[in-house]
């Protein structure tokens, strides 16, 4: 997430605000984590701005960010020019 807003912004990723000034990392991964392992959440997402970005980040783990003015679209297929996505990466 971290990385996707700094090649947005063209910035340092250590000279970025620190995520958990913005959010609690604990509480969105809690919030997306399956209860269960043959269960998971199929909807939902958080959203919130960091370094004049806004980053939103889907139920499965899918981060866009783009312009804090703009608005990110419901499917991946309309995503705003210049809006940057970060698919999750396998564990």
């Amino acid at each position: 997430m971290i990385e996707t807003v700094a090649g947005e912004t063209d910035t340092d990723p250590m000279e970025l605000p620190r995520l958990y000034t913005v959010v609690d990392p604990d509480a969105l991964d809690a919030l997306f984590r399956s209860n269960s392992p043959t269960s998971k959440r199929d909807a939902g997402h958080v959203e919130f701005s960091l370094a004049g970005r806004r980053v939103v980040v889907e139920h499965d783990g899918t981060v866009e960010v783009a312009d804090a003015g703009s608005t990110i679209p419901e499917t991946a297929t309309d995503v705003p020019q210049g809006a940057k996505t970060e698919s999750p990466k396998s564990e």
